[in-house]
């Protein structure tokens, strides 16, 4: 036998499995972080962190509603709440019914009564499923407005007034777009799953079949769709665009009505001077112009009969006949045994379509994510004014508030903008008991320091401090319950005068 490898050989193995195995996982742990960065910004995750810190039953059932009890009733044993297993026997009973008929047997009271039966249970299991899920979604799209509103009410001024700029009519917009993305969370996503579980349990049934399926079983619907359209099309048959024709339509009208006012306005002239004749051979003109417009008569001929043809479904049932005898012939099956497997293929196709559809209307939601970005990444001070909170020092009562060599620009720092107010190498201090005026011309600050004394704007250089304690310790919340103000122009809310004062 060869001699065994030296040890060094599955050191150096094993060695190189390890850096493997750290490679893997240094990699798995980026693309982690990356998918957890992405989904800690989509607006949905943060709607379900704000659901989360202030009412944890609405998200409860807004995820037992929409994703855990469709799930839990799709796994009841014997299918009797799983509406995609109810209508696939519902279906069944009924093309039993069917056959009955057909082959003139005595009517089967044990399928009419299960079908009724069925029929029942999938109504009141899918209403009682889509009550609630509604009622998730109404309160649901109440959060939202309370969120959108939070963010509206706690943000930083210039963060606000710069996304206004982009959008004057903010709040709804963000709002409608929010509840396009509840939309897809609450209805799209379930749909979708529901009608994957449904592509899965129809295509199980097809697949039971398999020995009886034919390729023109499968192929003969959008065979027969291809086939419509492409004589649709050669015959000029597709729809036109409805507000071009009804332009052309009205332009024609116009001209007809401007020919006749004209006339009549000027008929002492056409009748001084003889010009009926060539009144009436204008007339002739727009008479023939207008039938030009119209199409030949072998054409209307052929385009009527195409659509009694289409309308009554001949060529239709036609083809189904042909493809049914065909099918019935090849794999020597009856009526009812190639109208279930029919019905099964129809359904399978109706699911594939459902889900492309859903997936359609998933790209069209995500898109609007960017818009509701904006005011959901809006900047607030609630979170610092909370720190604050907790770190600041007790101020007490208003004793004093000193102002000294302070400066504020509106815009970044690095744009080099002129202050807006400059106290450079200047103190003021307020005492409680006193009346102060502070005058100037203006555009010498007199407004913006009013609003950065209240904090809602920080100071680039200076001090600000209240009874001894800087303005970067103490919380807004704090400063506002000790100064109040009024705008030089105040707004009106809607209320009483009392309401306003309070």
């Amino acid at each position: 036998p060869p001699p065994p490898p030296p040890l060094y050989f599955y050191y150096h193995n094993f060695l190189f499995l390890c850096r493997i195995m750290q490679a893997l996982s240094d990699a798995c742990s980026r693309l982690w972080q990356q998918v957890d960065e992405w989904t800690r910004r989509l607006p949905i995750a943060i709607f379900y962190r704000y659901l989360w810190k202030r009412n944890r039953m609405l998200l409860v059932r807004s995820l037992l509603w929409n994703y855990l009890m469709p799930v839990l009733l799709e796994a009841m044993p014997f299918g009797w709440l799983s509406r995609t297993k109810l209508l696939i026997q519902i279906r069944n009973t009924r093309i039993g019914i069917t056959h009955s008929m057909q082959t003139n047997q005595r009517q089967n009271q044990r399928l009419m009564r299960t079908y009724l039966l069925l029929s029942l249970l999938h109504t009141l299991v899918d209403t009682t499923m889509q009550l609630f899920k509604k009622k998730v979604a109404k309160e649901h799209n109440l959060a939202v407005r309370k969120l959108v509103m939070e963010r509206v009410l706690y943000c930083e001024l210039g963060a606000l007034k710069e996304l206004r700029q982009k959008n004057t009519d903010l709040v709804y917009h963000i709002t409608q777009d929010m509840g396009k993305t509840l939309a897809f969370f609450n209805f799209t996503a379930p749909a979708m799953i529901a009608s994957l579980y449904a592509l899965f349990l129809e295509g199980k049934e097809v697949w039971k079949n398999r020995k009886r399926l034919d390729i023109l079983a499968i192929l003969f619907p959008p065979l027969l769709y291809g086939v419509r359209r492409a004589i649709s099309w050669s015959l000029g048959l597709e729809k036109k665009d409805a507000r071009a024709k009804a332009e052309k339509k009205e332009q024609r009208r116009i001209k007809m009505a401007e020919f006749v006012s004209n006339s009549i306005d000027g008929i002492l002239d056409i009748q001084v001077n003889n010009l009926q004749q060539s009144q009436l051979q204008r007339l002739e003109t727009l008479i023939a112009k207008e039938l030009g417009h119209g199409k030949s008569l072998r054409r209307k001929i052929t385009k009527q009969v195409w659509n009694t043809i289409a309308s009554r479904g001949a060529f239709e049932y036609a083809a189904e006949v042909y493809v049914i005898h065909q099918i019935m012939r090849r794999k020597n099956i009856d009526f009812r045994q190639y109208r279930k497997l029919q019905e099964d293929i129809d359904q399978l196709l109706s699911a594939a379509k459902r889900i492309i559809d859903l997936v359609i209307v998933s790209k069209e939601t995500f898109e609007y994510q960017s818009q509701v970005l904006d005011l959901i990444s809006l900047p607030t001070w609630r979170l610092d004014d909370a720190a604050l909170r907790s770190d600041s020092v007790d101020c007490g009562g208003f004793r004093e508030l000193r102002v000294r060599s302070i400066r504020y620009s509106y815009g970044e720092a690095d744009q080099n903008i002129a202050p807006a107010l400059d106290l450079y190498d200047q103190e003021m201090v307020f005492l409680p008991g006193h009346t102060y005026a502070i005058t100037g011309p203006n555009g010498s600050g007199k407004s913006t320091l009013s609003l950065v004394l209240c904090k809602m704007y920080d100071v680039q250089e200076g001090v600000i401090s209240l009874n001894g304690v800087s303005y970067d310790r103490i919380s807004r919340t704090h400063v506002r319950e000790v100064i109040s103000y009024v705008s030089q122009s105040p707004f009106i809310f809607p209320g009483t005068i009392r309401d306003n004062i309070l």
